[in-house]
């Protein structure tokens, strides 16, 4: 189901108390109910707030946000904190292959998906590449000790460190600036010590990086793409 050409979709929720229309940017509208609400009432509430919806997806577009309109796969990369730029180029083959020419890549595969699969590994790769350096040397500079270091595609989330010392980054910290790359190590890295948002776990980021306020607010501005979080 779509609202306003936007992809619309339905969740029940036993804990839910009353019908919530979210925008999430790698999905779309998401409309949380109570199990027990009748189709009629749920239909009933997004015509009374068909307004509120629509000036929310004007905004969302004013601002460059609607993601979630466009999960094709990038012709163009660009890693702004490397300086670099990457033109892809996409290709229909029966047998799966990347190749790297001059400043783009090629990416060969019987369909979307397996393309994405093949975009997605090199991404790994050039995480690995460029990241895991970064984090190990913070680590070793500041005294942080962690179990190890991923990369993933979470839908909603930069990043994630468990009670056990194992921390996690979006795919898509490649794309962002080096100021919000570096805040979301040390963010992650100060939950080594602090498994929380607590006033200790904030005073500890802010030792370290007096103008986290501001990196934050500067990481706001982006998303992550749909493409990236999403399978063909």
């Amino acid at each position: 189901m779509e609202i306003l050409g936007i992809p619309c979709f339905f969740k029940a929720h036993a804990q839910a108390k009353h019908i919530r229309i979210r925008f999430i940017l790698s999905e779309g509208i998401v409309i949380t109910y109570p199990k027990k609400v009748s189709d009629e009432k749920i239909r009933t509430s997004i015509c009374k707030q068909k307004d509120m919806i629509a000036n929310k997806i004007t905004t969302l577009a004013e601002k460059g946000q609607l993601f979630y309109l466009e999960k094709k796969l990038p012709q163009m990369l660009e890693f702004k904190a490397f300086n670099t730029k990457k033109e892809i180029s996409y290709q229909y083959a029966l047998k799966s292959n990347l190749f790297a020419v001059n400043e783009g890549l090629i990416i060969r595969a019987e369909n979307e998906q397996e393309q994405q699969k093949i975009l997605k590994k090199w991404l790994l790769t050039y995480a690995q590449e460029q990241l895991l350096p970064l984090c190990k040397q913070y680590a070793e500079k500041y005294n942080f000790s962690f179990e190890k270091i991923r990369f993933g595609t979470q839908k909603r989330c930069w990043g994630t460190c468990t009670s056990k010392g194992s921390v996690s980054f979006n795919l898509a910290v490649l794309f962002i600036p080096f100021t919000c790359i570096e805040y979301l190590i040390f963010h992650e890295f100060c939950h080594l010590e602090h498994c929380n948002h607590s006033d200790k776990f904030y005073t500890l980021l802010e030792a370290y990086l007096p103008d986290y306020k501001a990196r934050e607010k500067e990481l706001k501005k982006y998303s992550i793409p749909a493409w990236l979080s999403s399978n063909s």
